[in-house]
């Protein structure tokens, strides 16, 4: 409660950002169950953290400042141009290395493990 009083933007804040185009294939259900053409939201969750932790960390950083005053000065378009150019580096990040993980197979586990989720290869071409 504290982070919404003073303005400063929680790094979920950011998540849903970068997953809002994909709101209309979400679902909540059991991450364990598979819908063909959805994507489970607490799938979407672990590939946030990937993203956060592992793959983009420095940029999820700065999202989250440059969302935060964009928000705190009621600038929306601003909020929303941050949240593209994100989305835009997360999927080039994901492209190489799925590229990477082709060639090389510790790449390949280790991105995985990463994820976290039972089928995290299977989830992650999903997004």
């Amino acid at each position: 409660m504290r982070e919404q009083r003073d303005g400063s933007l929680r790094i979920d804040d950011s998540a849903q950002l970068l997953f809002k185009p994909l709101e209309p294939f979400l679902v909540d259900d059991r991450s364990d169950h598979n819908h063909p053409g959805r994507v489970s939201a607490l799938r979407s969750k672990h590939c946030w953290k990937w993203v956060q932790r592992d793959l983009l960390p420095n940029d999820a950083n700065a999202l989250a400042t440059d969302v935060s005053a964009a928000m705190v000065s009621g600038d929306q378009s601003k909020t929303e141009r941050f949240a593209r150019i994100f989305e835009d580096r997360v999927a080039a990040a994901i492209e190489a290395n799925f590229s990477a993980a082709e060639d090389d197979e510790k790449v390949r586990r280790r991105t995985l493990q990463q994820i976290g989720t039972p089928r995290a290869g299977e989830e992650l071409a999903a997004f």
